[in-house]
């Protein structure tokens, strides 16, 4: 009896595997994180909007109405949360993006390892996450919280179609996928590729109502989260600035030509192939819709799955290229599906290795040497990213800014940043004097208006900057305040064709400031003007 209480059951082996397997991918996403913030101590300018739009919801704003900003309202929450749990410091910040990505790689995990096999789960997860560092581009961006949703989304699916079961599992995938919309609309197209495939498998091949009802349901779940979103912005009179800005100026924004959006996709192509990924889930592709197109014969659990990822790649390929940027940290977007294809293409390779060709025979001695090429080509991609981005850490001139406003201003007075640095505005706490903390509307064309430039104006006058700092000289698309360098300016040619200009209106505002501002001091390039009345 003693001998038999001492023997570990099943079920306890397999808590003591999950619970290590938890632990290791915690420590690896944790490694993994702290590279892909090695070369920032502090926020980007992305990330600086989104810390000061949360530190302003922590003070009782609304996004859109008292801060200004083109993102979908997820991520300015996130913020709130993350300068909550680390009581205004960027510390808490960096919690939640570990814990957003720590999320994402176990809910991968588990996905590949039950729809594939653990070692190929392994070797996908951990493919994924040392590419991460090269498109993290600072972290604190959208696309990195939407991953955790991406995959949710791939696992909810995997599982309602195994188990036939199309009920509240398809609400919740409607959920997952309003969720990343509400992080990056650009990211739902893991969600159109689940959709595209019940209406293939189910309502163009049974062709009756019933077949429509899982897309229903996710319809329904998205649907709902949606509504509740759109009431509590119209609760707060800030409906109408959210979806000027969110909707409209998107629209303005990504009204680039072909070229830009071929050359942002053939951007993310070239990013990728350092860690390999790019070239195996290309290779898993091509696979996996030779094997579709044969109708080989697959497991049913992974054919839904395999199919999914063939639509969804392509499809989010196309989604990140819609505006014609080449931000890295938009291919994060990428990751899931390539992901899934990586460790299909494992899968498939073991299948098909004779076994007298399975040099190791042990799964333990297998696994152990995955991981030791991954843990070596993740200290590869330590090194390529602190080289790839080692110029972006030369970020005196924001500490020298703040410090020089916090020593010449008090905590309550306003400041104005004279371009798109909100980052000084979080940095230094203080607020700005009006909900254009960037001033970027007022000057694209085919979004700018003389009723901004007017509500611009007004904030000015009522709220009284003690400074404003013209950080003009580093930033093309923005007029200098002084009369001289302003009469032979003209705007930044925008690489992806947007364009930018001066409405007649902007002459008002500057005679405003020409007269109730002094030039007190120059900073890194950075013109400093105080109030004088």
């Amino acid at each position: 009896m003693k001998q038999l209480l001492e023997q570990p059951t099943n079920q306890t082996v397999s808590t003591i595997v999950t619970v290590v397997i938890l632990a290791c991918l915690g420590l690896f996403v944790t490694y993994v994180m702290d590279v892909g913030h090695s070369y920032n101590d502090l926020p980007f300018r992305d990330s600086g909007v989104f810390l000061y739009a949360g530190q302003q919801v922590l003070e009782g704003k609304i996004p859109y109405r008292d801060v200004w900003d083109h993102k979908p309202p997820a991520v300015f929450y996130v913020n709130a949360l993350g300068l909550l749990i680390g009581k205004g410091h960027i510390d808490g910040i960096y919690i939640l993006e570990k814990l957003s990505v720590y999320a994402a790689s176990v809910c991968g995990f588990f996905l590949m390892s039950r729809a594939f096999d653990a070692i190929s789960a392994v070797f996908a997860t951990i493919l994924w996450l040392i590419t991460l560092p090269l498109i993290l581009d600072g972290g604190n961006l959208v696309t990195e919280y939407a991953l955790p949703w991406q995959f949710l989304i791939l696992y909810l699916f995997w599982s309602i179609e195994k188990h036939k079961t199309y009920s509240w599992k398809c609400v919740a995938l409607g959920i997952a996928v309003s969720m990343c919309f509400l992080f990056k609309p650009n990211t739902i197209g893991i969600g159109i590729a689940v959709v595209v495939y019940w209406l293939g498998a189910h309502v163009l091949v049974r062709r009756t109502l019933s077949s429509l009802r899982p897309i229903v349901l996710v319809g329904v779940g998205s649907v709902l989260l949606g509504l509740a979103i759109a009431a509590y912005f119209r609760v707060n009179h800030a409906f109408g600035a959210l979806f000027d800005a969110v909707l409209r100026y998107n629209i303005v924004y990504s009204a680039t030509d072909s070229q830009s959006k071929f050359f942002s996709l053939s951007d993310g192509i070239a990013t990728l192939p350092s860690t390999g990924i790019y070239a195996l889930a290309l290779t898993a592709w091509i696979t996996g819709l030779f094997m579709v197109i044969h109708n080989d014969d697959q497991d049913k659990t992974i054919r839904p799955l395999l199919a999914v990822s063939l639509v969804g790649l392509p499809v989010e390929l196309v989604l990140s290229s819609i505006s014609g940027r080449s931000y890295n940290h938009y291919y994060m977007a990428w990751l899931p599906m390539m992901t899934i294809l990586v460790a299909f293409f494992a899968y498939t390779l073991r299948q098909h290795i004779p076994t007298r060709l399975d040099v190791f025979g042990c799964w333990r001695i297998r696994l152990t040497t995955v991981i030791l090429i991954g843990l070596l080509v993740a200290f590869w991609t330590q090194q390529s990213a602190t080289m790839r981005f080692k110029q972006k850490a030369n970020q005196e001139r924001y500490i020298h800014v703040t410090e020089y406003i916090q020593k010449n201003t008090h905590e309550q007075e306003y400041v104005l940043m004279w371009g798109a640095e909100a980052v000084v505005n979080f940095m230094s706490r203080r607020p700005s004097p009006t909900r254009f903390v960037y001033q970027y509307p007022l000057y694209t064309v085919s979004y700018q208006s003389a009723t901004l430039v007017q509500e611009f104006m007004h904030d000015i006058e009522t709220n009284k900057p003690v400074l404003i700092i013209d950080t003009s000289a580093t930033n093309g698309v923005i007029p200098p305040l002084n009369p001289d360098q302003r009469s032979g300016w003209s705007p930044l040619n925008d690489p992806y064709g947007l364009s930018y200009g001066v409405l007649p209106e902007m002459e008002s505002v500057f005679a405003y400031i020409h007269s109730h501002y002094t030039l007190v001091d120059t900073i890194h390039a950075w013109n400093v003007y105080r109030r004088v009345d």
